[in-house]
């Protein structure tokens, strides 16, 4: 196929589309139409995929506090989570502050920074 016969094609779906929301615009049109023409929009959009609900860090320490009280299955039901994400989540607060879960204080890790710090200061 040649471009301009595509461009022609492109041309004349979208002059289509003019039309049709014209005709909607106006009410013009019966009902089966108008299903067809919001059809024809929804399909001439770009898909975008949906993502996932967000909560805020407040929330998921909400959440995790529960967790850890009662139980994640209780935590997924109260709070609308799934118990996938709230595992998720825990396992991602063991990582990243693996201190805070055996009771210990933040500063401790805090200080083995400075001091991995002070080592590599040192060599240079």
């Amino acid at each position: 196929m040649s471009r301009y016969f595509l461009k022609d094609i492109v041309n004349e779906i979208t002059n289509m589309n003019k039309e049709v929301k014209a005709k909607v615009s106006k009410g013009t049109t019966n009902g089966r139409s108008q299903q067809a023409s919001k059809s024809v929009i929804e399909q001439s959009r770009k898909k975008i995929p949906k993502r996932g609900k967000r909560h805020f860090p407040a929330m998921r320490g909400e959440i995790l506090n529960f967790a850890a009280e009662k139980s994640v299955a209780d935590a997924s039901d109260k709070f609308d989570v799934s118990e996938t994400t709230i595992c998720e989540w825990i396992r991602f607060d063991k990582r990243r502050n693996p201190d805070a879960k055996s009771g210990q204080a933040s500063t401790e890790s805090e200080d083995s920074k400075l001091v991995r710090d002070q080592k590599i200061l040192a060599m240079w």
